[in-house]
């Protein structure tokens, strides 16, 4: 039986390694998933845009019914209520979502909460 030659590196290089692979890993989580899906063509563009635009809308049009801009304290039921109501929208925009691309919209979805979250951060 042969032995199996293992190949020996020094700490620092293994350390420095792993930390490419931590970062390449940072990379695709955040950012580097989408622009692949883009640049392979397989990000849905119509499907994304129509869940931002549902997303927008109903969210829209729930602060306008639960958020009462003449108070100053919101009740805590109603706040519950409200982000409850948020999260059933964030759903069925991703619902809607994957009803028009017709597969499980990862990189869509990823890219939606993004999209959302700048939006709403400009808006605030």
């Amino acid at each position: 039986m042969q032995k199996e030659r293992i190949q020996k590196i020094s700490l620092t290089r293994w350390l420095l390694l792993q930390a490419a692979q931590i970062l390449k890993l940072v990379w695709l989580f955040f950012l580097g998933g989408i622009l692949q899906s883009i640049w392979r063509k397989e990000f849905a563009w119509r499907a994304f845009f129509v869940s931002v635009i549902v997303q927008l809308t109903l969210i829209t049009l729930l602060a306008r019914v639960f958020l009462n801009e003449h108070l100053d304290f919101q009740p805590s039921h109603i706040m519950l209520t409200f982000w409850f109501m948020v999260g059933l929208i964030t759903l069925l925009s991703g619902f809607v979502l994957g009803k028009i691309s017709g597969r499980l919209g990862f990189w869509e979805s990823y890219a939606l909460s993004g999209a959302m979250l700048v939006l709403f951060g400009l808006h605030l």
